[in-house]
């Protein structure tokens, strides 16, 4: 691949120069040519992100990392003068004019957190970068760096990059940052990982599968109208599907301080027949937990994943989310159903369901 027209280099640059920084580099290039030095190649820029053509060995201290939806290893090298050669040759770029380069390995882990939210395109915002001397170099965000999408994943998104820094930084760390939450990692391996720290207690998504599901309480009506039911939809209730305790919603974000989510997954197990001819029941749900209201839903779990490779579940289930006390013992209400006051005929009767 060429980094540009005039430059032609092996190693891909993840950097997209603009007109002006490509001017700049070739007059780099130009004086350090005309100063009497006998190495030609051009300069790489502080900041100049490269994927590596070749593999090489794991670096040590790697470290895990959570993303909402991933688990990563990574980790980060020390600085060094040159990338690493091409074959037999050596690279065909220089480093910064007293810089070096910085390796960063981030690599997608196996096993799969269960990843919330209520509405799409999902928002969460992953940043990477390298931290050298304080200065930090973004290794996401830009063409050919990391890419770490919720919405995507593809296996070329990640692995090992090279990163110019100015200079021969003594203190180097990776940094991952999940909607402003940090982690932070050392060449030493050395970590600190903030909140993120609670996502790596999260179930594996083929765990939850196995989750038993819990029938709701008895429904009961709790509306005015004189419209009955067939014997068949009194005792309809729901079924709970799923319940997961987590620290950040795709969405709403992290929880605040002291607090966590409770999100719950319900299917209707039946839908009401109206016993008089005209009318038909338009089934809907809603849900609290305790004395608390939800957060968001019912949100159609099938809606949330239309467009993606998630398959659409024929029980239709209905997603609430609720904002507790972080440890608090979820307690539940009794389902029920309503319907309104009968105005005309011709208007359709609906029957709420409470879990």
């Amino acid at each position: 691949m060429s980094r540009t027209a005039e430059l032609p280099s092996r190693w891909s640059v993840a950097a997209a120069l603009t007109t002006g920084a490509a001017l700049a580099l070739g007059l780099a290039w130009t004086s350090t040519a005309l100063g009497g030095h006998d190495d030609s190649r051009p300069l790489a820029a502080p900041g100049d992100v490269f994927s590596s053509p070749y593999g090489a060995e794991p670096l040590p201290h790697e470290v895990r990392m959570e993303l909402r939806w991933q688990h990563l290893d990574v980790a980060v090298g020390e600085p060094r003068a040159e990338l690493p050669d091409l074959g037999s040759s050596p690279s065909d770029v220089a480093p910064p004019a007293g810089g070096s380069f910085v390796r960063v390995d981030v690599t997608k882990a196996s096993g799969q957190p269960p990843l919330v939210g209520i509405r799409r395109p999902l928002s969460t915002q992953v940043e990477v970068a390298v931290r050298a001397h304080g200065v930090d170099y973004p290794v996401s965000g830009r063409s050919g760096g990391v890419r770490l999408d919720a919405e995507t994943a593809w296996p070329g998104e990640t692995g090992t990059r090279w990163v110019a820094v100015e200079g021969t930084p003594a203190d180097v760390e990776l940094v991952v940052t999940v909607d402003g939450e940090k982690q932070v990692v050392g060449t030493d391996g050395a970590a600190e990982l903030g909140r993120a720290e609670q996502l790596s207690d999260l179930p594996d998504t083929t765990i939850l599968q196995a989750q038993p599901e819990i029938g709701c309480r008895r429904s009961h009506r709790d509306d005015s109208s004189d419209l009955e039911l067939d014997d068949y939809s009194r005792d309809a209730a729901c079924t709970v599907t799923r319940v997961l305790r987590l620290p950040h919603v795709d969405g709403p974000g992290w929880a605040p301080r002291g607090r966590e989510y409770v999100v719950v997954l319900l299917t209707l197990d039946r839908t009401a027949q109206v016993e008089r001819g005209g009318w038909h029941a338009d089934t809907t749900l809603t849900a609290r937990l305790g004395v608390d209201e939800p957060l968001a839903g019912p949100l159609d779990v099938n809606d949330l994943n239309a467009g993606t490779l998630a398959l659409q579940d024929p029980d239709d289930p209905q997603m609430f989310v609720f904002e507790v006390d972080a440890g608090r013992t979820p307690t539940s209400t009794p389902c029920s159903r309503s319907m309104p006051s009968r105005t005309t005929p011709s208007r359709p009767a609906a029957r709420k369901s409470s879990a």
